[in-house]
């Protein structure tokens, strides 16, 4: 078909869609001059074609209470020449979704890549002994590496601390553990409760590192609230008094 024809298509199109929305009053934006001007009788359809298309647009167009249509420049109207190039672009085989992707720079510019270096943690030898079979040259710290990993393992990637009576515990770094305790002790649901609570809880969240209980003291210690608000025994301290009871069994 013409490019004329095609505009027309997209118009008639355009307006059974706002008509199913239930539009009353509608502005049409068309970069044909063609179209407008034929719409708005400024030029005459002689074409038998371009007749048929004009006659049903006016009939649709009388389902309006109101509408407006003008002209625009090419330049305001790239968005939708783009879409009607995909829409033409699309065999049924294909589907009726499309990836757009805008790039930001040229594809021959070197980008600067950023290099990120893991230190090892204590749980690097672990993770390397059951995922890789790697040991220690030393004998002594190798056996012991053995009898360590046995209450380890790994899933999906992740290593796991597991026991008799407990689920299987997720292992973190002391960085992680910290940031796990801040937010279980003074997050937005923290009631800053004693070191020996606060440990109990990261373990009920099923986490686990090495030293978690000497993590939770130094917290507790360090936190202001708990030092300001805390119960403090104002009773001077004295040795023990013993006391005689007067028959036996009283006491």
């Amino acid at each position: 078909m013409s490019n004329n024809e095609a505009e027309y298509k997209s118009l008639l199109v355009g307006l059974r869609l706002a008509k199913s929305m239930g539009a009353r009053r509608i502005s049409i934006h068309s970069d044909s001059q063609l179209n407008v001007n034929q719409v708005t009788a400024d030029f005459a359809a002689k074409d038998v074609s371009m007749s048929t298309y004009l006659s049903s647009a006016h009939q649709l167009l009388q389902k309006f209470l109101a509408y407006r249509i003008r002209k625009v420049p090419r330049s305001e109207n790239n968005h939708v020449d783009a879409l009607a190039i995909l829409a033409s672009a699309i065999k049924d085989k294909v589907g009726r979704q499309i990836l757009v992707e805008i790039l930001t720079h040229s594809s021959t510019t070197i980008v600067d890549v950023c290099v990120v270096r893991y230190e090892d943690t204590w749980m690097s030898p672990i993770h390397d002994y059951l995922t890789n079979d790697t040991l220690p040259n030393d004998k002594a710290k190798a056996r012991k590496l053995r009898y360590r990993s046995a209450r380890y393992t790994v899933i999906n990637g992740i290593l796991y601390k597991r026991g008799y009576t407990t689920p299987y515990l997720k292992c973190i770094t002391a960085e992680q553990g910290d940031y796990v305790l801040r937010e279980i002790h003074c997050g937005v649901c923290g009631d800053h409760t004693s070191s020996r609570s606060l440990g109990h809880k990261a373990f009920r969240q099923e986490y686990y590192w090495p030293t978690m209980h000497q993590d939770t003291h130094k917290l507790v210690r360090k936190c202001d609230k708990c030092q300001r608000f805390g119960n403090i025994p104002h009773i001077p301290a004295e040795p023990l008094t013993p006391i005689i009871s007067p028959w036996g069994f009283t006491q």
